[in-house]
């Protein structure tokens, strides 16, 4: 293949580096699965099966864990997969992952994120050793393809409120970040979901994800990739395909469903305030966007979450507008999500 924009790419890659092309050679015992969790054994053991049906096994899957003691469930596995368990003290999907990649060792060059509630089609990884045995020097990362979400569908008001462009897997001058799910062909993107995606180990490990103190993390797979997506390559590889069942209910919506709103605004503008191609004025924008159009489906469709995510959102750009918005700040805000 030679080198397009939205293909998995051979030859000169795409950040201009000349390079002669040299095959890999990966094979599924190359590949370490790392998957954080928390009080989810239901959504373990339906990843675990999917892993277990696969046509080529991984050559490791560690599993760390905060909240629920789950190795029970995890160990069960030990007699189809290689798997091991790990107890983390602390919460946070970050705080785990960083974890894992300290239980890494050369013999895995290739490392799977995988959050716990993925179920995986009996030739995922299969489809996903292709692609990287086709692919350039540059690449750093290959998504796989979740397939039981809308694909990315761009119209007018989207493009006028800077929430998308014409494109999937974009970041937009807002920081918004476009879908990369059901796609329906190979594609180069901005950034990768942090999910589903296998990364070069030794490229996971020049990017160190610091650990952010919040219980939701929202944006965490933008924080991570993009930066990395200046430097390598990054795709999405459409046969590779996997489910995402996300099983999230809140026991309080009012609360939740606020602190969802407030957590993704304050995020985005620390994610804005990182980058300097970004612009404030764009997300500023943006949010007001998305204040309208939560209220506007809130009183068409009597769905009180629209409102309380509309609140969310408007506490948290009259946080960050009451304490003098400056990019060098914006660190300041993420105290606020504790």
């Amino acid at each position: 293949m030679g080198m397009q924009r939205g293909k998995i790419a051979t030859g000169i890659d795409s950040k201009g580096v000349g390079n002669r092309k040299m095959p890999n050679r990966y094979s599924g015992k190359d590949i370490a699965i790392l998957v954080p969790t928390k009080d989810r054994p239901d959504n373990m053991k339906k990843l675990l099966d999917s892993f277990a049906q696969q046509t080529v096994q991984c050559g490791r899957i560690i599993v760390v864990a905060s909240g629920m003691n789950i190795e029970e469930v995890v160990m069960g596995y030990v007699d189809r997969l290689k798997v091991s368990y790990h107890c983390c003290p602390l919460p946070g999907q970050i705080r785990q992952r960083n974890m894992g990649i300290g239980l890494l060792d050369d013999s895995t060059p290739l490392v799977g994120f995988f959050d716990d509630d993925i179920v995986l089609e009996h030739d995922a990884v299969e489809r996903m050793l292709e692609s990287w045995n086709q692919t350039g020097p540059n690449t750093a990362g290959i998504a796989c393809n979740i397939t039981n979400a809308p694909a990315w569908s761009p119209n007018l008001l989207k493009i006028i409120f800077g929430i998308g462009g014409m494109n999937p897997g974009k970041i937009m001058k807002s920081g918004r970040a476009t879908s990369l799910c059901n796609v329906s062909s190979d594609i180069q993107t901005d950034w990768l979901p942090g999910g589903v995606t296998f990364w070069r180990q030794d490229v996971i490990k020049e990017f160190h994800h610091k650990e952010i103190d919040t219980r939701r993390a929202i944006m965490e797979d933008v924080y991570f990739s993009y930066p990395i997506g200046k430097k390598y390559d990054l795709f999405v590889c459409h046969q590779s395909r996997v489910r995402h069942e996300h099983t999230f209910v809140p026991s309080n919506k009012s609360t939740e469903y606020t602190f969802y709103g407030f957590v993704e605004t304050v995020m985005g503008i620390h994610f804005v305030g990182r980058h300097r191609e970004l612009s404030f004025l764009w997300f500023i924008w943006m949010t007001l966007g998305f204040i309208a159009s939560d209220l506007m489906k809130g009183i068409l469709s009597g769905d009180k979450q629209m409102f309380y995510r509309a609140k969310g959102r408007t506490q948290g750009l009259l946080l960050w507008l009451k304490m003098h918005p400056a990019r060098e700040n914006t660190s300041e805000l993420l105290k606020t999500l504790n």
